[in-house]
């Protein structure tokens, strides 16, 4: 009976520590978006979901879901589609070169010394999160294969009837 009582116990504290590193407060940052204007995580939240998305121009399956964030962000007005281009310094040029010529009109930020990917422990690219209006991770998903842009829609359409019930 001890023995269960104490993994009982050990899956209360393993449950209440990820909640504890997935809380939104411990997870803010500010980046300079595509115009260099400093743009804080926590000021997107509140009225809207958030999708935050770390990309690098280099990789392929990231500039393939751009496209896919775009109509994101484009079909949902209560949801704030933000990326985290990790591309260095030498490469800032080329990644907002390309946000630029596709026309994106999501938000892009940019994390040249890849202190926020750290933060996410973001280690492959394109690494997806949603967060909810309380700026809590509710979803996560690594990589990209055409499709995998269904699940998160499904992800966003789940949040906002949960809104709407409440």
């Amino acid at each position: 009976m001890k023995h269960r009582i104490n993994i009982a116990l050990v899956c209360i504290l393993a449950i209440s520590f990820q909640t504890f590193l997935y809380s939104g407060s411990i997870r803010d940052f500010t980046l300079p978006d595509i115009n260099n204007q400093q743009v804080k995580l926590s000021s997107l939240t509140g009225d809207n979901i958030v999708v935050l998305d770390f990309w690098a121009s280099w990789c392929v399956p990231c500039t393939r879901l751009m496209p896919e964030l775009e109509k994101i962000h484009k079909d949902f007005e209560n949801v704030t589609v933000v990326t985290v281009s990790i591309d260095n310094p030498r490469a800032l040029n080329r990644a907002k070169s390309m946000i630029r010529s596709q026309g994106y009109s999501f938000i892009s930020l940019f994390d040249t010394n890849q202190d926020v990917m750290k933060q996410y422990q973001v280690t492959t690219v394109p690494h997806t999160f949603i967060l909810d209006r309380d700026g809590t991770i509710v979803y996560e998903h690594t990589g990209y294969t055409r499709g995998d842009e269904k699940g998160l829609i499904e992800k966003i359409e789940i949040l906002i009837s949960q809104n709407e019930d409440k």
